[in-house]
């Protein structure tokens, strides 16, 4: 089988209920540079467009090498992904290459937004000057794994500096059908497969390394979440993240 060339393209108004295929689109030109000097495709080679707003996703041809390179819409395609399970994921932010690693994986498992969390016991700290630069680093990753696990969306990377941040980013995020879980070190903490919460779109905050602070978590469980255990062993907080995911798409998903 072929490898998939996929690209995420603002289609917006070029694209109705009613479409009249084909239709040439423009790509950007860190896609144009991709496809013209890495992968060397000519004019005519198969690609995959999505848009980025609606998800809507077509079979297409390279149209054009200049830069920007264009492509031609020719057949749209039937979405099958299924909705996420766990659809927020809140990371606590953490050392070296974790953050990276989590919005690579995160994507690849399906979560839909991201939410990197200065808490009390992160390391990191994001000034106001950096805050960009890093949101742009992370949401190039997170697009870059959407196309290689072949999604037809890239989720949101978002970055809380206070736990009142974080609440303002998930109240919008929220319904009362949300599963609000909370990843916990205490002996208190319930066994994930024994969560009472209702069954509906997940939201799963996991701290970073020494877990949230006693505080955070009260006020998170005062918030709804519930206090949850992911097994008997200490996990760092990356590998925490992505079995978070996992467990609860195996338990809940699919």
């Amino acid at each position: 089988m072929p490898q998939e060339h996929r690209f995420f393209v603002p289609l917006g108004h070029l694209i109705q209920e009613k479409l009249t295929l084909p239709l040439e689109v423009s790509l950007c030109r860190d896609d144009s540079h991709h496809i013209v000097d890495v992968l060397r495709l000519h004019s005519g080679a198969a690609l995959t467009i999505v848009d980025t707003d609606s998800g809507r996703v077509f079979n297409a041809s390279l149209a054009c090498t200049t830069h920007p390179s264009t492509a031609k819409l020719l057949e749209e395609l039937p979405c099958t992904q299924p909705p996420a399970v766990v659809e927020t994921l809140v990371f606590g932010l953490s050392k070296g290459k974790r953050n990276d690693i989590v919005c690579e994986k995160a994507t690849e498992l399906g979560v839909q937004n991201l939410i990197l969390w200065q808490s009390e016991h992160s390391i990191v700290q994001v000034k106001d000057a950096q805050r960009d630069k890093k949101l742009e680093r992370w949401q190039k990753i997170a697009l870059s794994a959407a196309k290689q696990s072949q999604r037809n969306s890239v989720p949101k990377v978002s970055l809380a500096t206070s736990l009142l941040e974080l609440l303002e980013l998930l109240a919008p995020l929220t319904n009362s059908k949300t599963r609000k879980l909370c990843g916990s070190l205490r002996k208190d903490a319930v066994p994930l497969p024994q969560s009472t919460q209702a069954n509906g779109p997940t939201q799963f905050v996991i701290g970073p390394e020494g877990d949230l602070s006693d505080k955070e978590q009260n006020l998170l469980r005062d918030q709804g979440f519930e206090l949850v255990s992911l097994g008997p062993f200490t996990l760092r907080s990356e590998t925490a993240a992505i079995v978070s995911i996992a467990m609860v798409e195996a338990l809940w998903g699919f």
